[in-house]
């Protein structure tokens, strides 16, 4: 039986490892660990950096009300006591006098037909990332064998837990910046300001205020250098003081520059220059 329990361990721990996404992740330990330990609820609590609390990412079987996929541990959980410990508990709900007022959860779990509760915590990295809550309709279900299977489960399926998680975040992440990206863009086009971004002395993205102002499309705008855009009589000047803003020897500034319009005209413009990164190259964003 050892042999066979640590075959189904390393299987376990090797399909687990197969997905970067939290609840395949889940799925997979959910469809093998049966074989295992006994249960007719397993849910899978994984560490909310935002408040120091676990959020329930996964549940399996019997349903319970407060323990939904997506529901917080509150204070005094079995969760919050488990990861705290960093060691398993088996409770039995029929003989733990006062187990309902000790966990507020046990009273849904005793209404839903649990009987036997064990929970043990997921270490990855010397790091608490979560708790499995494994549950039972049977009293007794479970003893200190299971509790050590338990624990040896949640040891290989806590790495994989641990890295579909901070994939998540990495993604979420990643689309928080690309949403706060297309706000700013939604602002720039909009802004009544005119707004030019110019790198290696080239206009690479300016905003429609520009267009209208000076009467260039992007693609006219591109084909120039962004100071012959300037009045021959300042452009040695800007440009110079615009190198030395991009060498770090000049402090941005506001300062009164002459930008000349397609159909030659002139337009007297307050530019204030910032430093920016485009592309992972320095350049200019200069707001006039």
């Amino acid at each position: 039986q050892e042999a066979q329990e640590r075959l189904l361990l390393a299987e376990l721990g090797r399909f687990a490892s197969s997905s970067l996404d939290v609840v395949e992740v889940c799925v997979q330990i959910a469809g093998r660990v049966d074989n295992l330990i006994e249960f007719d609820h397993l849910s899978i609590h994984l560490a909310d950096d935002d408040d120091a609390s676990f959020v329930c990412c996964y549940v399996h079987g019997t349903d319970i009300p407060d323990m939904e996929s997506g529901t917080k541990s509150g204070s005094g959980s079995l969760v919050e006591e488990v990861t705290q410990r960093r060691s398993g508990m088996v409770i039995d709900l029929v003989e733990s006098e006062g187990a309902s007022s000790q966990y507020p959860e046990f009273t849904n779990a005793q209404q839903a037909g649990l009987r036997s509760m064990l929970s043990v915590p997921l270490i990855s990295a010397d790091q608490v990332v979560g708790a499995c809550v494994f549950s039972s309709n049977s009293p007794g279900e479970y003893d200190s064998h299971d509790l050590i299977l338990a624990q040896s489960v949640a040891d290989q399926v806590s790495g994989a837990l641990g890295n579909a998680q901070t994939f998540a975040e990495h993604l979420q992440t990643e689309q928080s910046l690309r949403d706060n990206e297309q706000r700013y863009r939604i602002l720039v086009e909009n802004a009544n300001d005119a707004i030019v971004v110019v790198q290696d002395d080239q206009v690479i993205y300016h905003n429609s205020a520009w267009s209208s102002l000076l009467g260039y499309s992007l693609a006219e705008s591109a084909q120039k250098n962004f100071f012959e855009h300037v009045d021959s009589k300042q452009r040695a000047d800007v440009r110079e003081y615009y190198q030395a803003l991009i060498q770090g020897a000049a402090d941005p500034r506001e300062h009164e520059m002459r930008i000349l319009t397609q159909d030659g005209g002139e337009l007297v413009m307050d530019s204030k220059p910032h430093i920016v990164t485009f592309g992972n190259r320095r350049g200019l964003m200069v707001v006039m």
